[in-house]
């Protein structure tokens, strides 16, 4: 009896989405290859061809499938990668998978509050508005609240309050 080298089967990632904002070089699963030829050594890679759109954003440490970039779920939700297991038997047979990776979204916080107006004439009687309050977020959708708060700058909040996102006398 002859055993014949046979090729790999399917490849299994063992994660298939990562959280936005995980640090560059994350590992974001572990590969392996079913085959029939049990004692066979496989080899993972990146390859070009359908599917492969993404690689470039991915790289691969012996069967670990790690981050290139440090995603970001509002400019890209999923990236598309295909992968060649090569088996260590002397015919070097392979097989080919894509795969997707999805994005999930993290809530982040946001990165700065903007006011309409920053100036009030005097006289104005107590209570009147001096501008409208806003903050820059990544998360579109996501509803913002405004406080007056103590530290640095603050030396003045007793004079001022907020009702919504309005600035008040």
């Amino acid at each position: 009896v002859i055993d014949v080298n046979e090729a790999p089967g399917e490849i299994a990632l063992s994660a298939d989405s990562i959280a936005e904002n995980t640090p560059a070089g994350s590992v974001v699963g572990v590969l392996s290859v079913a085959d029939p030829d049990l004692a066979d050594t496989h080899t993972f890679q990146l390859v070009p061809g359908a599917g492969g759109v993404d690689n470039t954003s991915f790289s691969i440490a012996g069967n670990q499938l790690k981050l290139t970039p440090n995603p970001d779920f509002e400019s890209q939700s999923a990236y598309t990668v295909r992968i060649r297991a090569t088996d260590g038997g002397t015919l070097g047979l392979s097989v080919e998978e894509v795969f997707v990776i999805t994005v999930t979204d993290v809530n982040e916080a946001p990165t700065a509050i903007t006011l309409s107006a920053n100036s009030i004439e005097e006289n104005n009687p107590s209570a009147s508005t001096i501008g409208i309050s806003s903050a820059a977020d990544a998360d579109a959708g996501d509803t913002h609240s405004f406080a007056l708060v103590s530290g640095t700058g603050g030396a003045d909040n007793a004079s001022f309050s907020i009702a919504g996102n309005e600035l008040k006398l």
